[in-house]
Parts: structure tokens; C-alpha cells; sequence
């Protein structure tokens, strides 16, 4: 006869007037919040090279010729350390940081760097709320036991380091790199310093947890820049892409880079058209109207910038037959339109350090179609320093600018 124990605080097992094997065990736990979660990211694991960016947090880009949202990539100044990290860690296993504002570009580089390294590795992505612990055990038994090896994905880390459930501690990052297994994460820029500082500096955040702290403050960051540098622009600028090119004019004359713009050009237009909402919807009637009257006021060629006083006297004539829509004050408006939504990038962004003076993004100008209303030329006509005969030529400069989509 053979008695065994398995999971059980029992030390030694006497077996008595029994003819058979007897097996002492413990019920097993119950499952936990994120259990499952971590199943399901496992079940889905697919090669570092067949993995959708779009699906591991890169922002999408406008639609190419063939429809394709995600443009090609173009090299960053950063890709060597990138490079040499993630090298670093699939030799040992280890953890890349990548660190940045949004837009950054930062998930994009760092899955470049990884499909360039490890193409063939097989990439689990879970979502926020997953027990990385839990996540961690899978990933030393069959049939998770990936010959190929891992890359556990965790895009915007904040989201695990201050879930409880998720237990993303030292200890779980331990097991998680065991087995050569790389851990790879995204950080913005500001998530990082309001974990790093000291609690006494945190007057203006709140305290994060110990554990959190010291575990970023054991990581080396790769800080990614939200602007390019010239090289990277004119990279961008001398390759095929039409959508790079843009971009890249776009980042030479402004402070947005060309991920930023990439990314926050699409996302910024499908606001500003979902606007058009009842306010009791969510929607923003005259917030819209205003952000109309800024991009045909830019369409006919006032390249200074527009002030409150102007778009207050101007957006009206965007607001015809609205008024079912219960538009919002005039303050609530602008405010919703100056809203950094994705980066430094707004539908208004400053066009003075005074803010005072307002751009609409380059993004919503060059996408804009038909004629520019009546108002537009008229109201720029008073900003120009010289008189301008009745508004007719900067009408006409803007419907001229109307058939094409860029200034």
C-alpha cells in the first residue's frame, strides 16, 4: 500500500485497517479575481511577430492607401539602448521600462525592438485586473511552458501597480522573470514621478503605496521624448509614407512630435464630429461650433491665432439649427475645446505663451472640406492690419484651400 499527501498541512500519514491507497489532499482554493484573466491572456498568446499593435496600446494613425492604421515605423534616436535592454533581459530575463508622455511613441518602439530581438517569442498581454501572480505560476507549468519563451506585455503599468488584485510586487516580478522570461512595460512620464518621489513631496498627488515605490525606484527607465529630434523628423520627412511626411512638416513647425501627431490627429477629429450630441448626451454643440469657426478662421489664412473675443463672435453662425441640442455656455465650450486630450495636443492648442491666442489643431484644418463660411473671412478680416476688400480675397483663398487637404 502507498499513502501520499499533496497541498496539506499533514506531516506523517498512518494508514490502518484499509486494504487500499488512501491519498490526503486539500480542497483547492477557490479561484480569485483575476484568475481568469490570466487564463484567458495565456490561451491568447501569440508570437512577438504576429502580435496587433493597436491591441498592445499603440495609438492608430490616419488610414493609408490600403487602409492599413498603422504607419511604418520610422527609427528613433533611442533604438540602441531599446535594443540593448531587451537583449539584456531575453538573455536573463529582466524588465524594459519604456518611459514618456502619451504619444510618445513609446509601446511602438518598444515592440519594434522586440520583434527585431524575439520575433518568434510567444507575447501574453493581460489585461488590468489579472493576478500577475497567478500569471507567474502558469508560466512554470504545462501547458504554458512556452519552449519559445515569454514576453509578458503590461502597457500603461500604472494600471497594475496600484490595483491590489493584481499583485504586482518585487516578488511577483521575480517569478514572472524566471525562466528567461521578459517583462516589458510602459510608463508615462507623470504616472513616474508621482511613484518616485518621496511622500513628503507629494503634496499635490496621493501617497502611493510603499511597495509601488520602492519597486519603480529599482528600475532603470528609458525615457522616450515626446518632441523628435531633427534627425528623427527628417527621417520621417524623406520617407515614402505620405502620412510621415505630414507629420513630420507638422513637427518641424510646432511643438508636436510625429507620433503625436500621427495619433492625435484621428482621435482628436472623431471628437470633435461626436460633439454634435444633445449636451444631456455628452455632447458639446457649441464647443464644435467654436472649434468650426477656429479652422475656417485658420483656412483663410490668419496664421496668428484667434482669441475668446473672436470665436465668441464668430461660432454662431456654426450653430444654425442647434438649438434642440441645448448648446453649452460660451466659458464651458472654449474650456472643452482647450482640453489636452492625447500628449500636449487639443482641438485648440496655445498660439501665445499668454493663452490668449488659439490654434486649431493642424490635424481638423487640414481634413476640412467645403466652402468657408461668410463669417470667417469677414471677422479675419478685422485682425489684419490691412484692409482687405470686404473679406472677398480670403474668401476666395479659402475655398481655394478647400480643394486640397493641406494648407
Amino acid at each position: 500500500m502507498r499513502n501520499s499527501s499533496s497541498n496539506t498541512v499533514a506531516k506523517t500519514l498512518i494508514q490502518a485497517g484499509a486494504a487500499r491507497d488512501i491519498f490526503v489532499g486539500a480542497h483547492p482554493p477557490p479561484p480569485r479575481d483575476g484568475d481568469q484573466e490570466a487564463e484567458a491572456a495565456l490561451a491568447a498568446a501569440v508570437p512577438v511577430a504576429r502580435a496587433d499593435p493597436r491591441r498592445l496600446g499603440v495609438h492608430p494613425a490616419p488610414a493609408g492607401p490600403d487602409g492599413s492604421r498603422i504607419s511604418p515605423y520610422v527609427r528613433r534616436d533611442r533604438d540602441g539602448e531599446i535594443e540593448q535592454a531587451v537583449v539584456a533581459a531575453k538573455a536573463t530575463g529582466g524588465v524594459v521600462l519604456m518611459v514618456g508622455d502619451s504619444a510618445a511613441g513609446k509601446s511602438r518602439s518598444l515592440l519594434h525592438a522586440l520583434a527585431s530581438n524575439m520575433p518568434h517569442r510567444h507575447l501574453v498581454a493581460p489585461p488590468p485586473g489579472t493576478a500577475l501572480d497567478t500569471l507567474a505560476q502558469r508560466l512554470t507549468s504545462p501547458p504554458y511552458l512556452f519552449d519559445s519563451g515569454v514576453v509578458v506585455w503590461l502597457d500603461d503599468v500604472d494600471r497594475f501597480l496600484e490595483d491590489e488584485a493584481a499583485h504586482l510586487t518585487e516578488t511577483t516580478l521575480s517569478l514572472l522573470t524566471r525562466r528567461r522570461t521578459v517583462v516589458a512595460m510602459t510608463l508615462r512620464t507623470e504616472y513616474l514621478d508621482t511613484h518616485r518621489l518621496p511622500f513628503s513631496a507629494q503634496a499635490h498627488a496621493a501617497p502611493r503605496p510603499r511597495r509601488t515605490v520602492d519597486l519603480l525606484r529599482r528600475l532603470d527607465p528609458i525615457v522616450l521624448e515626446r518632441t523628435w529630434s531633427a534627425e528623427e523628423t527628417e527621417r520621417a520627412a524623406e520617407h515614402g509614407d505620405a502620412r510621415l511626411r505630414g507629420a513630420a512638416h507638422t513637427a518641424r513647425h510646432g511643438v508636436h512630435g510625429v507620433a503625436e501627431h500621427l495619433a492625435a490627429g484621428p482621435l482628436l477629429l472623431q471628437v470633435w464630429r461626436d460633439a454634435n450630441r444633445c449636451t444631456g448626451s455628452g455632447g458639446h454643440p457649441r464647443g464644435r461650433a467654436v472649434v468650426a469657426a477656429a479652422i475656417d478662421l485658420t483656412r483663410t489664412g490668419l496664421a496668428s491665432g484667434v482669441s475668446a473675443d473672436l470665436l465668441r463672435r464668430t461660432h454662431g453662425a456654426y450653430l444654425q439649427d442647434a438649438a434642440a441640442l441645448r448648446p453649452e455656455g460660451f466659458d464651458e465650450a472654449l474650456s472643452w475645446a482647450q482640453q489636452v486630450r492625447l500628449g500636449a495636443s487639443g482641438l485648440l492648442v496655445p498660439a501665445d505663451v499668454d493663452g490668449g491666442l488659439w490654434h486649431p489643431f493642424d490635424y481638423l484644418v487640414e481634413s476640412a472640406q467645403g466652402p468657408v463660411l461668410d463669417e470667417a473671412p469677414m471677422a479675419a478680416c478685422e485682425r489684419r492690419p490691412h484692409p482687405c476688400d470686404d473679406g472677398r480675397s480670403l474668401r476666395a483663398a479659402g475655398a481655394a484651400r478647400s480643394g486640397h487637404r493641406r494648407r
